[in-house]
């Protein structure tokens, strides 16, 4: 009798809603789950599994896969969410909602057997979750059936294997790197195919494009194949112009077609690595990069997609002249509006944003009040 497995997760990771508090989140959700539960519905299937992918409120036999992303807001980017917003990103309490319906069915069903995984997997450890019974850190690829069936409360798996996913994923995922390590062309040829049949578009994920080395101009050659090529992080690590220079021919990359990957660093990228961000932008690629509040305005200077980390009470201050800066390379739908938010933001020290709403009847009329605030002040 073949084995059943249900891979869910919180309905906010689920469907790749965004952090926003939901009182300012219009965002729709996803039609397809995170790349990760891809991943585990792909290695499950390979192991001989019964596999069912559902959002919660639906369990199919007696084992749980639970995909855990950022389930407690532990990551910098949530920390940022929850000093400017005022409340915890949206997936914290979305996790929460999932914590009660699950340790519910638990207690009802009793043989219940859950394991977690991904991105947070750590900070469920941290938290020591109940209803988890084990929780794995590193890739599903290479676990055991005795890991899914009785493995103890962590298990770690260092060795690498790649499978390819079957289903498309949120945002046209196709992992290309992991760990420093290669996936093989093959196994990205076969999720490009998977993802260009129900996207547009290709993302790369990677913690350095660059570590393709002199492979790289095959790497993008066949991610081309898929339509429009995003790649998620580049690195000063293994910097080279004429990688640099491949991917903007490759890429076609001018002054309206440009990208934006995070520049990871282990520092300030500014203090350490100004040249590289030169090279970039001569290269039309403008950087995401999150730095230090005090060094926003520095950053400012290049071209880039500048993400200040607060640190004081002039935050929303440096928030708002970075978004002056920003604007014209943006040219978002509504920037005026943004714009005007921000100022309101920086003129009450954030109290704006934190009690600001607009969903809801208060929420439409909050939004068609600044609507006209905006036209007559512009």
């Amino acid at each position: 009798m073949q084995n059943k497995i249900t891979i869910t997760s919180d309905f906010n990771t689920f469907y790749s809603i965004s952090p926003l508090p939901s009182r300012l989140n219009l965002l729709k959700k996803s039609k397809h789950p995170p790349y990760g539960i891809r991943k585990v519905e792909a290695s499950l299937l390979k192991k001989g599994f019964a596999v069912s992918v559902s959002p919660p409120g639906k369990i199919e036999g007696d084992f749980v896969g639970v995909y855990v992303n950022d389930p407690f807001g532990m990551t910098p980017v949530s920390k940022a969410v929850q000093e400017v917003f005022g409340e915890p990103p949206s997936q914290v309490m979305s996790f929460s909602e999932f914590s009660t319906w699950i340790s519910g069915e638990k207690e009802r069903r009793g043989n219940l057997r859950v394991i977690a995984g991904g991105p947070g997997a750590w900070e469920v450890l941290m938290k020591e979750v109940p209803w988890i019974d084990t929780v794995v850190l590193g890739g599903v690829e290479t676990l055991s059936f005795e890991d899914i069936f009785h493995g103890p409360k962590v298990v770690e798996t260092k060795e690498m294997s790649f499978v390819p996913i079957i289903s498309p994923s949120s945002n046209a995922e196709v992992e290309v790197t992991r760990k420093g390590t290669k996936v093989p062309l093959q196994v990205i040829r076969e999720e490009i195919k998977v993802q260009s049949r129900f996207h547009r578009y290709v993302n790369l994920i990677t913690e350095d494009i660059l570590t393709w080395g002199d492979d790289l101009r095959d790497l993008l050659r066949v991610a081309k194949t898929a339509g429009k090529v995003k790649f998620s992080q580049i690195s000063p690590s293994h910097f080279s112009e004429e990688y640099v220079s491949v991917i903007k021919d490759e890429l076609g990359l001018n002054q309206t077609n440009w990208i934006s990957p995070v520049l990871s660093s282990g520092g300030c990228v500014i203090d350490r690595a100004p040249d590289v961000v030169r090279t970039l932008n001569d290269n039309f690629i403008y950087p995401t990069m999150f730095v230090k509040e005090e060094a926003a305005g520095e950053a400012s200077r290049y071209k880039a997609i500048v993400i200040p980390i607060p640190s004081s009470e002039r935050y929303f201050e440096v928030l708002y002249n970075v978004w002056r800066n920003e604007k014209s390379l943006l040219k978002l739908p509504f920037s005026n509006l943004i714009e005007t938010v921000l100022y309101k933001a920086k003129e009450t020290n954030g109290e704006y944003l934190r009690k600001l709403k607009v969903k809801g009847l208060l929420g439409a009329f909050n939004l068609v009040r600044l609507l006209l605030e905006t036209y007559l002040f512009s």
